[in-house]
């Protein structure tokens, strides 16, 4: 902070007030205008954050449902082919061959 005083001040003496003066007006004023046009872009960017995050919930539930759905498939799979092999073996009825498509 003190070299910034020191350079005010040789500043000063060399250019006059105005040299500083309108260093400090430009530096408040680019900061106001770079104040205001962050702002929408803050929000979309807190939006946009929100919205991957609700999309990475909802694929990770897909994920973890067809997984699920897969398993259940998979073991009514499983049943319905062991009862059909036990009607089978029963008697001369055929409920269900495995070899057809």
């Amino acid at each position: 902070m003190l070299d910034i005083v020191i350079y005010a001040v040789k500043l000063t003496s060399q250019i006059g007030a105005q040299g500083p003066a309108k260093m400090f007006a430009y530096l408040v004023f680019s900061g106001l205008v770079l104040t205001r046009l962050r702002q929408p872009v803050g929000r979309l960017t807190a939006d946009e954050q929100k919205l991957e995050g609700e999309f990475r919930y909802v694929n990770s539930r897909l994920i973890t449902n067809r997984y699920v759905h897969m398993v259940l498939v998979a073991i009514v799979y499983q049943s319905f082919t062991y009862t059909c092999s036990w009607f089978n073996s029963a008697g001369d009825t055929v409920l269900w061959d495995e070899n057809v498509d």
